[in-house]
């Protein structure tokens, strides 16, 4: 049985509300056969299942949030600042505090979303 987490946002204790919905799947050669999952990386994550005995995100739907950004208002604020900055000084000092808060333009790779 495959778990996919939906949306994958980050759940917090900040008050912003971010909802995680994992949803239990019979299985995932949806995954498999749309290439949004390789042969190879399903047995790395089985093999980590059965070794670290820990779950491991296959799939996400959605982006990786921040914590303490003021909810949904905020995180749009948040984006607004860095990629249509009004400000300069005002758009690296967001980059600084995302980053600070774990945050990345990069995008998050499902092996290290758990």
């Amino acid at each position: 049985m495959a778990l996919r987490i939906l949306p994958a946002l980050w759940l917090n204790d900040y008050g912003d509300n971010w909802i995680v919905e994992i949803t239990r799947q019979k299985n995932c050669d949806d995954l498999l056969d749309n290439g949004q999952l390789t042969h190879e990386e399903l047995a790395i994550a089985i093999n980590t299942v059965a070794e670290k005995h820990r779950p491991v995100c296959i799939h996400q739907d959605g982006m990786f949030v921040v914590d303490d950004v003021g909810g949904l208002d905020g995180f749009i604020d948040l984006l607004r600042t860095i990629y249509e900055p009004a400000d300069l000084v005002e758009k690296e000092e967001m980059q600084t505090w995302a980053h600070g808060m774990g945050w990345s333009t990069r995008r998050t790779g499902n092996k290290e979303m758990l």
